[in-house]
């Protein structure tokens, strides 16, 4: 199993989202953060799991792994020999504003 990298963007993301979910009642924000690292750990041990992003540069083989309860995914990529988080990101934003990431 390889060990996950995040873009800083992402970790971002990670920490603003599970901040806000924290401010709207205590104890959300936690339950947000236990459903992002199951959904991690599974990306990590399943990397082909996740479905497959369209419009995407194929050489990163993106992948988006949606939580189940809260509205986000996961989108995980593979460069190289390194897996990258690379958008933690909410299922009603644009959908493809994370690609200025990867200079796509």
């Amino acid at each position: 199993m390889k060990t996950l990298e995040f873009l800083p963007e992402a970790l971002r993301e990670y920490a603003e989202a599970v901040g806000w979910y924290e401010e709207q009642r205590p104890g959300l924000g936690a339950e947000l953060a236990t459903d992002l690292e199951a959904r991690l750990e599974q990306a990590a041990r399943l990397p082909g799991a996740g479905r497959l992003a369209t419009g995407a540069p194929q050489r990163f083989d993106l992948r988006w792994y949606e939580l189940s309860r809260f509205p986000y995914a996961l989108l995980i990529g593979t460069m190289g020999e390194r897996r990258l988080v690379v958008a933690v990101a909410h299922v009603r934003r644009h959908p493809t504003y994370w690609r200025r990431r990867l200079g796509a």
